[in-house]
């Protein structure tokens, strides 16, 4: 017998359904071989001196930084066109001075990079040059607002705060990925790449805690507006978890290993230690910070899905195959490590 209509459209169904599951796995791939290439040169760039490796440091920092460039460039272009921005002359523009305030340092603690080091930006750097920049682009982005296809300075502004939370989120994850103290073969990580997976780690952990407790036992809608599937049971539960492995985790790196060398915020808390200070504050303060961690991601998650509810718009693009947009992947990260970066600023 001929196969019917409705057997046809389920064997469609069906092959499609395979062909997107085999496309998100690839992608899903390819995410994590950049993932660990990422953690890979973060590792060689600091840790090379103290583990006795003979890497060429110019290579490895020049290289992450050419990879944040580039998601960086990818995010602002994704963000740009969800506020209505679509012509490629004003996109262009965005772009470049996005990545010209991303590039240039912000305040003095920054410059501790060993790529403002080789540019010896701390022979001319002022903190005032960083107010003047931020000025200037904030400006600047009114006046594409202005004259774009929105036709609205207000626009601008709103695109302009949003590119600074991408322009600092980055700038922190680079500051501490990147951050070193010491000279020559004394180089030693100021924040450590401990810092990195805990805190990544813990984003990532709120996320899928999350989505796995609102599926099983979600009731009660967190914000039916902005993003109807979030429920208070889900953000609770991925709370918990998060901040109960998150907490564990960075904990026990911090003491188990012998001088404390591996742990998150490695130099802040030898500090603590070596001053003589109540040595059971430096677990204090990463579970408090976990917990900050967990509920700031998620905060993140709803504010960048305003913005796409806004614009009635699904993903922020189709980049990544499968994922939707860099930022839809990365916007929890973006709003942790930018809150981050102005905690580097003072540690």
């Amino acid at each position: 017998m001929p196969p019917t209509k409705k057997k046809i459209v389920t064997n469609k169904l069906n092959l499609n359904q395979r062909n997107n599951l085999k496309i998100r796995l690839l992608s899903t791939l390819g995410l994590l071989l950049i993932l660990a290439v990422i953690l890979v040169l973060l590792i060689l760039s600091t840790e090379a001196a103290e583990w006795k490796l003979n890497v060429n440091l110019t290579a490895t920092n020049y290289a992450f930084c050419v990879i944040m460039v580039i998601i960086t460039a990818a995010m602002t272009y994704e963000l740009t066109r969800a506020f209505g921005i679509k012509e490629w002359w004003y996109l262009t523009i965005v772009i470049l001075m996005t990545l010209g305030l991303f590039v240039f340092p912000f305040f003095q603690t920054n410059t501790a990079f060993p790529i403002y080091r080789d540019w010896k930006i701390a022979n001319w750097f002022s903190w005032w040059q960083s107010l003047l920049c931020l000025l200037v682009y904030i400006i600047l982005m009114m006046v594409v607002g202005a004259f774009a296809a929105t036709k609205s300075v207000i626009k601008g502004l709103e695109l302009a705060a949003f590119g600074l939370l991408v322009i600092f989120g980055m700038k922190g994850f680079s500051n501490i990925s990147l951050a070193v103290v010491g000279s020559g073969s004394e180089l030693a990580p100021k924040y450590g790449f401990m810092t990195i997976i805990w805190i990544w780690g813990t984003v990532i952990l709120t996320d899928s805690f999350s989505y796995i407790g609102g599926m099983l036992w979600g009731k009660h809608k967190l914000a039916p507006v902005v993003s109807p599937k979030k429920t208070w049971e889900g953000a609770i539960i991925g709370c918990a978890m998060a901040f109960i492995i998150g907490t564990i985790v960075s904990v026990l790196t911090f003491y188990l290993v012998p001088d404390h060398q591996v742990g998150p915020f490695v130099v802040s808390f030898q500090s603590l230690m070596n001053n003589n200070h109540n040595p059971a504050l430096p677990g204090i303060f990463l579970g408090l910070l976990t917990l900050v961690i967990t509920i700031w991601a998620q905060c993140g998650d709803l504010l960048f899905s305003l913005v796409k509810r806004t614009a009635k718009i699904k993903d922020f693009s189709n980049l990544i195959p499968g994922h939707g947009g860099v930022l839809d992947r990365l916007d929890s990260f973006v709003f942790t490590f930018f809150l981050f970066f102005i905690i580097t600023l003072f540690i």
